[in-house]
């Protein structure tokens, strides 16, 4: 996963009112994540998975940016690999949970 990536799924995980289902159907929609912010609602109503509330809050860019920083500092202080949900690294059997998370 790109850096770019990671950045724009702790964006995702920090914007309110998004939760673990809407991630996974972003993350299997065609366009990379780090594309998703730069969508206006439009584009964004047409991919068919967030509702109005949800695109209002990623049109305003509305996630904690002083989290998101703190967030991604500790990734790369702590070298932690983000695997997303799409990712071939992220286990078959834990796919297979109704409930799996969108990333690990």
């Amino acid at each position: 996963m790109t850096e770019a990536s990671v950045l724009a799924l702790i964006q995702l995980i920090l914007t309110p009112h998004i939760g673990n289902v809407t991630i996974k159907a972003a993350l299997t929609q065609e366009l990379s994540l780090s594309e998703l912010y730069t969508l206006n609602a439009k584009s964004l109503k047409s991919l068919g998975i967030f509702n109005d509330r949800q695109i209002k809050q990623i049109v305003e860019k509305n996630f904690d940016i002083l989290k998101l920083e703190k967030v991604i500092a500790y990734i790369e202080q702590t070298k932690i690999q983000v695997i997303p949900y799409t990712d071939p690294k992220y286990p078959t059997a834990l796919k297979q949970c109704h409930d799996a998370p969108a990333y690990l």
